[in-house]
């Protein structure tokens, strides 16, 4: 059976007695934006703050990355398209060499492999560590990660796993995708949010009047594009292209906050961002967002796809001010548990468990 414990709450008395020198790894270019890279920024930042050195070491498309002194650009990236995005990682197993003299040199207490087979940084990191570094841990992040472990690379990264010493799963979903393929106990911890962010953004002011904001990253797919325009309405207006700051103010600006996805979520971190401003959150009930919602106490959940569920809640939460307020207030509440200092205790913990710092 694997066994897992969600990890929320305050911050329990720390077992640590030094300071560690901690290298974390990203499989993933460190010059574009994504969940994991700022998960390891955060990581970094409050284990800097807590006294402990703290190194990123990771592919990068600019070769001349400035990023600070705390950053290792470890070889360039290629674009590889999986499951409908692209992830753009390094696939040179030519940095063997430069990983293990890097290790040697560093003397890692830990060394924290973020995603340790999605790229060949992490897995030559995990593959020539053997000796020279005391203490191994992964974190696993994705629901529904490459194809490859269904093509017999379960078996190739088996003997590789089993040097972990500590294994971290960022949701329930995230657990159960990798222990389908790669059996163990898993640590369940969350990803975390800057409360401060999301505290000190304001309304934007122009956004009055307006029924609903369509908002993303990216540029909308064309059937969506298609049928907006069709029905032509001036009362939806398209946000795309948003940067986090924004981001954050445009949940500062809205009464609910409704995400209607389909699945292929492990953490539903775009939900707290949004609890963390108080504003109601109504979301498809998914693994990954239904592990982190209780149902009409800090949000609202409906079936995925069933449109008629999800209007009939919205319509109930538009007329009634008061069940918002409350509901909001909760997930605010909820919000506070998530901050990245309470997390990132939570794996010094961690490391001081499998590690007996």
């Amino acid at each position: 059976m694997v066994r897992a414990q969600l990890i929320t709450g305050g911050v329990p008395p720390h077992i640590m007695d030094r300071n560690l020198h901690i290298g974390l790894f990203s499989p993933y270019d460190f010059s574009s934006h994504g969940g994991v890279n700022q998960h390891i920024k955060n990581l970094q930042k409050q284990f800097l703050l807590q006294g402990h050195s703290c190194k990123i070491v990771a592919p990068s498309s600019i070769e001349h990355t400035s990023i600070d002194r705390n950053f290792i650009r470890m070889g360039g990236v290629v674009p590889i398209r999986s499951r409908g995005s692209v992830a753009r990682i390094s696939l040179s197993l030519w940095l063997m060499p430069k990983i293990k003299s890097l290790l040697a040199q560093e003397g890692f207490d830990v060394l924290h492999l973020h995603e340790p087979f999605a790229g060949a940084i992490t897995a030559s990191a995990l593959s020539v560590s053997s000796g020279t570094v005391p203490v191994k841990v992964a974190t696993f992040h994705t629901s529904n990660g490459t194809n490859l472990y269904k093509l017999g690379f379960a078996k190739l990264a088996a003997p590789y796993f089993r040097k972990l010493d500590g294994r971290i799963a960022v949701s329930p979903s995230a657990r159960d995708f990798i222990s389908r393929h790669l059996y163990s106990e898993f640590k369940i911890i969350p990803n975390g949010i800057d409360l401060e962010e999301y505290d000190i953004a304001e309304p934007d002011k122009e956004l009055d009047g307006v029924r609903l904001i369509i908002a993303g990253s990216g540029e909308l797919d064309p059937d969506s594009a298609r049928i907006i325009a069709e029905r032509g309405s001036e009362d939806i207006l398209l946000k795309v292209g948003i940067s986090d700051e924004y981001k954050a103010s445009l949940f500062r600006s809205a009464d609910i906050f409704c995400a209607p996805s389909t699945g292929n979520e492990s953490f539903g971190i775009v939900l707290l961002e949004a609890m963390a401003t108080s504003t109601t959150i109504v979301a498809s009930n998914i693994n990954g967002y239904s592990s982190l919602i209780i149902n009409e106490e800090d949000g609202f959940l409906c079936p995925p796809k069933d449109e008629n569920a999800l209007t009939e809640i919205l319509i109930r939460l538009v007329g009634d001010k008061a069940m918002r307020e409350r509901v909001g207030q909760s997930g605010r509440k909820k919000a506070r548990d998530f901050s990245w200092d309470i997390v990132s205790r939570k794996v010094l913990d961690y490391y001081s468990l499998v590690g007996r710092f």
